[in-house]
């Protein structure tokens, strides 16, 4: 819930192929680590077997906390005076890439800057620090901020390969940065960067064949969870995460993913309404341009009526702007004994309407059943 999701991008281009491993082979996972990359991926993210991986929502990451995270994630970025600048950069050196106009690493920190100066009492706690991401040069920013009324820390790591920006992200509640700096650390000496994309982990958990499953739908849930979820045949599946998380997406370029996932609220008498009002705030925090577009019984803003399987539900859909484009997402959200689960869908605006059927029909057929019984 309070992972924070910010664009960004950063640093240099022409002499990486000497630099970059070579295309034809996978470095080996550093020992005791595990792959925390999406499908897709210029990069290889590890980190510590201890963490747990979350990649659901097409981000690479992991958290040791729910609210200490890591994150990798390519940006776009497209300045308006754009250059072809040649930034070769090996070991530190600049390749020419420290002017502050044009597509360069420079230029990239300050538009970087200028969004995440946007956030609730932003500050910077250090001044800008010159740094390395797998032998090509990278800025470090550090700062806090407030969201949903804590106070985190960021540790961040803008960089540039191959003419794409990265930003890795380390961030905590300010008290507690210190506990995994260290370790946050660790994890970004262990980035690599490749000519290809990352394909997915040998170790995806495999889901057996559910002979229940609606006609062209496949299951993506395991027995560890309340519910069966199911998805279209033609849907990939990434499961690589905690059991209480699926998650599936097209590969047709509309970024479109589904998740579903439970939460177990703290107190008793937790509704809709509630965890609704908890998301809205973190979200109107975090979330750039953040707006909500559905409207309720009374017409305002909030949720339209609707079911997750048989369950009454509240569907909320909102928009916001990450990395140049903006998404569409909507969050269905119902309660199952003292749980509150959500099914959310999310796909660039232009796409949404696109898969909005398939996204249909998996609510419809969620089953919600004991997590301690099989079938």
């Amino acid at each position: 819930m309070r992972m924070l999701r910010y664009a960004a991008a950063a640093l240099a281009v022409l002499l990486l192929l000497a630099a970059l491993p070579a295309c034809s082979g996978e470095s080996e996972v550093p020992k005791g680590y595990q792959y925390a990359t999406c499908a897709g991926e210029y990069f290889r993210l590890f980190v510590p077997t201890q963490w747990t991986v979350n990649t659901g929502s097409g981000v690479s990451g992991a958290y040791i906390t729910i609210d200490t995270t890591v994150t990798m994630r390519q940006v776009v970025f497209t300045p308006e005076d754009a250059s072809t600048d040649s930034e070769e950069t090996v070991s530190g050196t600049d390749g020419g890439d420290s002017g502050a106009g044009g597509n360069t690493l420079e230029a990239f920190r300050q538009a970087y800057v200028r969004e995440i100066g946007a956030l609730h009492d932003y500050a910077e706690t250090d001044p800008p620090l010159a740094t390395t991401v797998d032998g090509y040069r990278a800025i470090l920013l550090r700062y806090t901020a407030r969201i949903a009324g804590t106070v985190y820390r960021f540790r961040q790591v803008l960089c540039k390969v191959e003419g794409r920006f990265y930003v890795y992200s380390y961030s905590a509640p300010a008290d507690r940065f210190d506990t995994y700096a260290d370790i946050a650390e660790e994890i970004q000496e262990e980035i690599r960067f490749y000519h290809t994309p990352y394909e997915g982990s040998a170790a995806t958990r495999k889901i057996p064949e559910d002979a229940n499953a609606p006609e062209g739908m496949k299951l993506v849930s395991t027995d560890a969870v309340a519910f069966r979820f199911y998805v279209p045949l033609a849907w990939e599946t990434d499961m690589e995460n905690s059991a209480n998380l699926v998650y599936v997406t097209e590969a047709d370029g509309s970024r479109s993913n589904v998740t579903m996932i439970g939460y177990m609220p703290e107190d008793e008498g937790f509704s809709i309404d509630d965890y609704w009002e908890m998301c809205r705030m973190q979200y109107e925090d975090a979330l750039p341009s953040f707006t909500v577009l559905s409207a309720d019984a009374e017409g305002e803003p909030g949720g339209e009526a609707g079911k997750i399987g048989d369950r009454q539900a509240k569907l909320y859909t909102y928009t916001y702007r990450m990395g140049g484009y903006t998404y569409k997402v909507r969050q269905a959200v119902c309660t199952y004994s003292t749980m509150v689960y959500t099914v959310t869908y999310t796909a660039l605006e232009t796409h949404f309407d696109s898969h909005l059927a398939d996204v249909d029909a998996m609510q419809a057929a969620v089953v919600f059943r004991s997590p301690f019984k099989k079938g």
